[in-house]
């Protein structure tokens, strides 16, 4: 059965109309980080009216200032089945779709040569059409540029009923023909391919493997990338909190062979590990390594700037 939408279009209309007024103080004899990019998840619920839609696109751009876009990729866009499309015609119930929605089955045994039978992009598309393409119309329309941050999701825990699993994309290799295969779609169906690739979404909460591994597939994703002629930033490791981001993932991470050559941007989540201290390691490692940091994800309720918190609230990228 399809999901009720009467109660998401009134929450979001109550969230356009009623939004109250806001006041921020701005204290200009204090200078400590400047902001590049304003980041959102570039995703909806299905069904919204054109006006609300409308609506949510002026107030994401003119009013908040977004201007980077995290567009997620599922692991699962690489498998036989199309799930996705399945779970959007009513044929699967949303807990099938969840515990399939990461599987992988590989489109071959040759990572060097794509058979795009395996790939299906629907939910991909969807979230470039629905959302990424009108906020980026609305940027242009300013003389501004989005930020299209690809960013790969492959929770690996919720596999099997939850009892895990692995994919094939824990093979560097394998990884790097699925990121090829997302630059190739998107820039012949589109014209555009994203600027950045966040390797992997929370690697320690996905279970997906150790910080050697995540480096080792960046870097075979930006040799891959690099002789199709793209030459996007590289994102990682987006660890759900500073001391992951700060601990073994980190330290195994940057001794992979050659992730300079692609590595611009030290990523992290704050649901944990918010200090003072943390927060100047990470400036430090970010310009030891010669990088920028970006602090890309922490939502709960009361996240707003009266939080009394050491770290912006929201998605950023900063230059420390």
């Amino acid at each position: 059965m399809k999901r009720p939408k009467s109660c998401i279009l009134l929450v979001l209309l109550f969230f356009v109309c009623d939004l109250p007024a806001q006041h921020i103080t701005i204290d200009l004899s204090q200078s400590f980080q400047t902001v590049d990019r304003w980041e959102n998840g570039g995703f909806l619920p299905d069904g919204l009216e054109a006006y609300v839609m409308e609506d949510l696109v002026k107030l994401t751009v003119d009013s908040l200032g977004i201007n980077r876009l995290r567009l997620e990729v599922r692991s699962g866009s690489e498998n036989a089945v199309d799930f996705y499309q399945q779970y959007q015609d009513s044929l699967i119930e949303y807990e099938t779709w969840r515990s399939m929605r990461y599987a992988t089955v590989n489109d071959n045994n040759d990572p060097d040569s794509i058979n795009w039978v395996g790939f299906h992009f629907t939910e991909l598309d969807k979230n470039i059409e629905s959302i990424l393409i009108p906020i980026r119309n609305r940027l242009a329309q300013q003389n501004e540029e989005l930020y299209i941050n690809l960013c790969v999701v492959a929770f690996t825990k919720q596999l099997n009923d939850g009892n895990g699993g692995e994919i094939i994309h824990q093979k560097p290799e394998e990884y790097a023909e699925f990121i090829e295969a997302v630059f190739l779609h998107m820039a012949d169906k589109y014209g555009f391919v994203p600027d950045g690739v966040e390797v992997l979404l929370e690697p320690d909460v996905a279970k997906f493997g150790t910080g050697t591994l995540v480096g080792e597939c960046m870097v075979a994703a930006g040799n891959r990338l690099k002789k199709i002629g793209y030459q996007p930033d590289f994102i990682a490791c987006s660890n759900t909190n500073l001391f992951n981001a700060l601990g073994r993932m980190y330290t195994d991470f940057i001794a992979v062979p050659g992730i300079s050559e692609y590595w611009k941007e030290y990523s992290f989540h704050a649901y944990a590990g918010r200090t003072d201290e943390n927060l100047a390691q990470i400036a430090e490692n970010a310009a030891t390594n010669g990088v920028q940091s970006a602090m890309l994800e922490w939502w709960a309720n009361g996240h707003t700037y009266h939080h009394p918190s050491t770290i912006f609230t929201g998605d950023l990228r900063v230059r420390s």
